[in-house]
């Protein structure tokens, strides 16, 4: 083989890379169509150029007012049950997963249910088994954990305007904003 031969199989190889390639190619792109529709890939999704966000570690809270039963993490403002206060007085220890070793009057549980400008038809099926597996005498650290355990995304709110130990306990049900009222008595430990 001299090289105008060498140089004609060259040639002749490109075109059969070029071919095999073409027809591989659409394989694939029909693959990642398939694959994109399937599981509703978007753009950004497929093409975005952002690193993944570590997620941060969520330390517990630092500080819980025994009278509401709200808690502090130490970070940002200062809520004002607490602001000019010695700290060391609502330090959470222990009994922030133990509700039966307190030493401080703890809020518990009265009544928890949807307030009456919520639809009850509206309410999911997991949101009425949530409020029938709510015991009375259970705190809010309890209260949020059921409900975080659940995977409801729970968010606790005072309404002040209803009176004292009226609570609004946010749950995000399947994509559902559902709220509902708790109702807290401060209770003295035995």
């Amino acid at each position: 083989m001299d090289y105008r031969d060498l140089l004609a199989k060259a040639a002749e190889l490109d075109r059969q890379i070029a071919s095999a390639r073409e027809v591989e190619a659409a394989a694939a792109l029909a693959e990642i169509k398939a694959s994109v529709a399937e599981f509703g890939f978007t753009v950004e999704d497929v093409f975005s150029t952002k690193k993944a966000r570590k997620e941060r570690k969520r330390s517990g809270p630092t500080y819980r007012d025994p009278e509401s039963g709200a808690t502090w993490s130490g970070m940002g403002r200062e809520p004002g049950w607490i602001k000019g206060k010695d700290r060391a007085a609502f330090v959470v220890g222990d009994e922030h997963s133990a509700s039966e070793n307190r030493e401080s009057p703890i809020a518990q549980l009265e009544s928890l249910g949807l307030p009456a400008t919520f639809p009850a038809a509206l309410m999911p099926e997991a949101g009425s088994r949530f409020v029938n597996d709510c015991v009375k005498g259970m705190d809010k650290v309890a209260l949020m954990k059921l409900a975080r355990d659940r995977g409801f995304m729970p968010s606790w709110s005072r309404l002040a305007h209803l009176g004292a130990g009226v609570y609004e306990l946010g749950l995000t049900i399947d994509r559902c904003g559902v709220p509902l009222l708790v109702r807290m008595k401060v209770v003295e430990p035995a």
